[in-house]
């Protein structure tokens, strides 16, 4: 009978021993092999291996036979089961909050990631998970192999899972995650302002594969499922169903089945039978749906069956928590639920993490730190792979020397490294700071490679590989440094243990956050802020949380000083002369470190102030900046006070003071006795006393614990004029105010002088005057208050000026 005509009666497919069959009830294959099988899984292994074997045929319940012959025949109560091509599938899991596609009959080829194979499933994926040259694993003969290629070979009998990279399961499907890639065509024209709503939509629509993240608040849904590269997007593509039961995934297939069912026992609904396999993850693959009926499966090839479904056991639901910290100057890489190998910790116990960062930075062999959820301690550890764990499971793998920098931290590589790849632009910056600046605004940015002196180039990729002579920098997670502590960012994610207490500002709940010793985190909930309690984490999509990292105070070097940066903090104390406040926060710390009274900037009211305090108080809105070591040279500073000009020498000392019994309680009021005494010289500062002195000489000599002011004179005591075509000019050395101005010229000279003469202090016009014939003296009023350090004067016509005599009213300044 010909094949059309009993297809055209109906047949369904099956698939055994990595072939698919036909199935046709009521008939038979001529040329039956004497050996009947239990069933049609063993009666379909021992077809593939036969090479003659042409199909199978059920004789009875629980009797199959394989045929040699090619005759088909009427068989009233029979099943043959027709074979045909191999039966290739291939199914998407979800397993350590990765993605992972299984293939059968294949095998992964080339190089071995591990020389070690394993007994189980689960703990092969787990060892591939922590060696990051493991792309995937293949079951064979019972053993799981770990291989560095993620490339097939067809090969009977063999499974193999290879590793794709992040996952969402959302919306009954999953989605494969792809930083850096983009899907086109556009299902609709909505622009979703989370990627829940995005994926909501397409999970409803057969035509729509995914989603794009094109911008902030901006998803798109498409109908493309082909990645193209856009460094500024993410893609999130549709794959296949899920269910979620007892906290495991399973992948859901219609007109598949497992091998190896389990056909003792039957359930009666998916939950039950999910439940069961969940209780026992060693031995249960999964289960199958027939008839009604739930059975769990132990084997993990798939085959084709019209008449099952099946639900393939992925792992339990985890989420996966990264980002990136610091303490003590090294970056910590965060990632949950996942700890360093237990064998590797040290013997210590720390009940908190900056602790046993602490402790690791001390030692040379300590890779990190991990968080043993089940006994709630901190350990050591001497090895940097970190294994799948569970629960509250954290690892902080130590990286290199790190700096925050417009809220990312960046981690030092080792010498001799750059980032592995092509560039990310062309593109070459001349600092450490521009290069920083660049890759934080550059979503598609890694970080970055010195390749030369004063060359920096932006990477792409997340590892680095050797280079002589070059240096890499990789850029970690977003982090907010306020309140003397390191918050680390996570998007859509919120931390358990959310308190009701809803707070205005992320500053408020951080500061809160700062005073509780409970508090693990701030949540950003629908616009507000909350503290949250808990140690774990969540996904919410358009949720954010900033974990309670270790203390830190950001530091930076101005103008050869080490300053501390203190957001959310102020100062105080008045200086008490001078200009005290600036719009420029580098003008403020320059006259700061060069004034000995000042200790601190602190920022307000859009001001910058000057401060002697260093001790800060909380001020949510405000910022203080106190400095450290300094290698301003004191020599060459000249610091206005009372209309005079010194020059401060912190440890150093005058003479003997000319009032033995005579001292002062502020530097204005001693500056003003030292001006107002013909004989005085300078000003000194004792540290024990807290008092001031006024002395005849400006001799300084090395004293510690105290500070000398010399007096400084205009252009040093010695005005010398210095002449350029129509320009005569005078060096005043230091910034000074001009009140008024008296020059005198040679006797009988300048009878050729005739015109217009402009005269400025700095480039503020003082006077303008009109010369005609001999001028002996020039006596004027420099109405404009000019301040400057060069006094200059130029002549319409210059003639034969001869300038013999200066005299000068003025009062030292800090404005030049």
């Amino acid at each position: 009978q010909a094949l059309d005509k009993i297809y055209k009666k109906g047949s369904s497919a099956v698939a055994s021993g990595g072939y698919s069959y036909s199935t046709m009830e009521n008939y038979v294959y001529g040329g039956l092999d004497k050996t009947v099988h239990k069933t049609i899984d063993a009666a379909g292994a021992a077809c593939a291996k036969k090479s003659t074997c042409t199909g199978i045929v059920k004789v009875g319940k629980g009797k199959y036979q394989i045929a040699t012959g090619s005759e088909i025949k009427k068989g009233t109560g029979k099943t043959l089961y027709v074979k045909g091509g191999k039966d290739y599938t291939s199914r998407d899991i979800y397993f350590g909050a990765e993605m992972w596609t299984a293939k059968a009959p294949y095998t992964l080829s080339g190089t071995k990631a591990e020389t070690k194979t394993y007994k189980d499933r689960d703990n092969a994926l787990r060892h591939c998970l922590a060696n990051t040259a493991c792309n995937g694993v293949t079951l064979t003969g019972g053993k799981y192999t770990l291989y560095k290629s993620s490339t097939t070979t067809e090969k009977d009998g063999s499974v193999s899972w290879i590793r794709r990279g992040d996952i969402l399961a959302s919306d009954g499907y999953f989605w494969d995650k792809q930083k850096g890639k983009t899907l086109t065509g556009y299902y609709d024209s909505t622009k979703y302002t989370t990627l829940a709503k995005a994926t909501a939509a397409c999970a409803k629509a057969t035509s729509c594969k995914g989603v794009t993240k094109e911008g902030t608040k901006k998803y798109r849904t498409n109908t493309g499922s082909t990645f193209s590269t856009n460094n500024g997007r993410t893609a999130w593509r549709q794959e296949d169903p899920f269910v979620l039961h007892s906290g495991t995934y399973f992948t859901k297939l219609s007109g598949k089945k497992l091998s190896n069912i389990q056909t003792k026992k039957a359930y009666a609904s998916e939950a039950k039978a999910a439940a069961a396999c969940a209780k026992a993850p060693r031995t249960c693959t999964g289960f199958v749906l027939k008839s009604k009926k739930y059975y769990l499966t132990k084997g993990w090839t798939l085959y084709t069956d019209a008449d099952y479904t099946a639900f393939i056991r992925n792992h339990e639901k985890v989420v996966n928590v990264e980002y990136t910290t610091m303490y003590g100057g090294y970056s910590y890489s965060v990632k949950g639920p996942f700890m360093h190998d237990p064998t590797k910790f040290g013997k210590t116990a720390y009940t908190t993490s900056s602790k046993c960062m602490a402790a690791c930075n001390k030692s040379a062999k300590c890779k990190g730190c991990s968080y043993f959820g089940k006994k709630q301690k901190y350990y050591t550890s001497t090895d940097s792979k970190v294994y799948l764990g569970g629960g509250k499971d954290k690892a902080f793998t130590k990286g290199g020397k790190s700096v925050v920098n417009n809220s990312y931290i960046f981690e030092t590589k080792a010498s001799g490294t750059k980032i592995k790849g092509d560039y990310l632009d062309s593109t070459t910056y001349t600092s450490l700071g521009k290069a920083m600046e660049a890759c934080a605004k550059k979503t598609g940015c890694t970080g970055f490679t010195k390749t030369g002196k004063n060359k920096y180039r932006l990477g792409k990729t997340s590892t680095v590989e050797t280079k002589k002579g070059m240096q890499a920098y990789m850029k970690g997670s977003t982090v907010t440094a306020y309140h003397l502590k390191l918050w680390p960012h996570m998007s859509d994610m919120v931390i358990t243990g959310q308190g009701k207490t809803a707070l205005k500002t992320k500053k408020k709940a951080m500061i809160a956050c700062s005073k509780n010793a409970k508090c693990k985190g701030v949540n950003k909930v629908g616009g507000k802020y909350y503290q949250a309690t808990g140690d774990g984490y969540t996904v919410k999509s358009g949720g954010e949380a900033w974990v309670k990292g270790s203390s830190y105070t950001p530091s930076f070097t101005y103008d050869n000083t080490v300053w501390y940066y203190k957001d959310g903090y102020k100062t105080s104390g008045d200086i008490g002369f001078g200009t005290t406040s600036y719009t420029s926060k580098d003008k403020a710390m320059y006259w700061c470190v060069r004034n000995p009274i000042c200790n601190s900037v602190h920022y307000t009211n859009k001001k910058y102030h000057l401060r002697s305090g260093t001790k800060v108080t909380e001020a949510e809105n405000d910022k203080a900046w106190t400095y450290g070591t300094s290698k301003v040279d004191f020599t060459k500073v000249a610091l206005p006070v009372a209309g005079g000009m010194w020059n401060p020498r912190p440890g150093y000392k005058l003479g003997s003071p000319l009032e033995k019994k005579k001292t002062y309680k502020t530097l204005p009021l001693a500056a003003k006795a030292c001006l107002g005494h013909p004989k005085c010289s300078g000003i000194m500062y004792t540290t024990k006393t807290k008092t001031y002195t006024i002395h005849g000489s400006d001799q300084v000599s090395s004293g510690k614990g105290y500070i000398a002011y010399p007096k400084k004179y205009v252009c040093d005591g010695n005005c010398k004029v210095t002449k350029k075509g129509k320009v005569l000019s005078i060096d005043l050395k230091y910034c000074f105010k001009v009140h008024r101005m008296e020059i005198s010229n040679k006797a009988n000279c300048c009878s050729k002088n005739t015109g217009k003469v402009v005269i400025k202090n700095g480039s503020k016009t003082c006077a303008s005057l009109t010369m005609n014939g001999k001028t002996s003296a020039m006596k004027l009023d420099c109405a404009s208050g000019a301040v400057g350090t060069k006094i200059t004067m130029t002549f319409a016509n210059i003639g034969d000026i001869n300038l013999v005599g200066l005299g000068l009213v003025v009062e030292g300044s800090d404005a030049c």
